[in-house]
């Protein structure tokens, strides 16, 4: 199997994409009032620690907590953005009502059970996060956002792409797995490798 994406392969990936766009059903506009919910939340610093972990899924047509929005909810537009584990979210609620919390965020040890308190000492460096993945990118901010999570970085890679892909609608390919884009990228610059990751 080639390492390169054909170039057939890549534009109908993009007229699937572009027919996407185009789409204006009740489930998108769904998707994006979650978005704009969670976006709301994150820049004013009001979402809770429950809002962003939990083990109960919504069936009454309100927004899933934050980590199912992102990873479920939205796949069917905007794909997936599963970060192979649930640990990667850097602090996820366990079927006992506790909640992990990874060395990234405690910068010590992993805790396997931390009561909410616990985890909510530690949830400020997961709102951090979101709230750089909420910026638009531009020409004279992308620097300082890519060094932030070169240096900060806690939560799931893919699921800060996909915030920033969704939060900046259009610019960007709704695809989050390095293989993926180190290949398109590949594609057209041969010359430059590692450029993603």
């Amino acid at each position: 199997m080639s390492k390169y994406i054909s170039l057939e392969k890549l534009v109908d990936d993009w007229e699937k994409f572009e027919y996407f766009q185009q789409i204006n059903s009740e489930e998108i506009e769904n998707i994006w009032s979650c978005f704009k919910s969670y976006k709301s939340k994150i820049l004013k610093e009001t979402l809770q620690l429950n809002e962003y972990t939990n083990i109960v899924k919504n069936t009454n047509g309100e927004c899933n907590y934050l980590c199912q929005f992102f990873e479920r909810d939205s796949e069917k537009f905007f794909a997936s953005a599963k970060p192979g584990n649930a640990t990667n979210y850097g602090i996820k609620m366990n079927s006992n009502g506790k909640y992990y919390c990874s060395k990234k965020i405690t910068q010590n040890k992993v805790i396997e059970n931390a009561n909410s308190e616990q985890a909510s000492q530690y949830f400020f460096k997961i709102l951090n996060n979101l709230k750089y993945s909420m910026m638009t990118f531009t020409d004279e901010n992308k620097q300082e956002i890519l060094d932030y999570f070169k240096k900060d970085r806690v939560i799931a890679g893919k699921l800060i792409l996909k915030i920033i892909a969704m939060n900046n609608n259009g610019n960007f390919l709704y695809t989050y797995k390095t293989e993926i884009l180190e290949n398109i990228y590949s594609y057209f610059y041969p010359e430059k490798t590692g450029v993603v990751t």
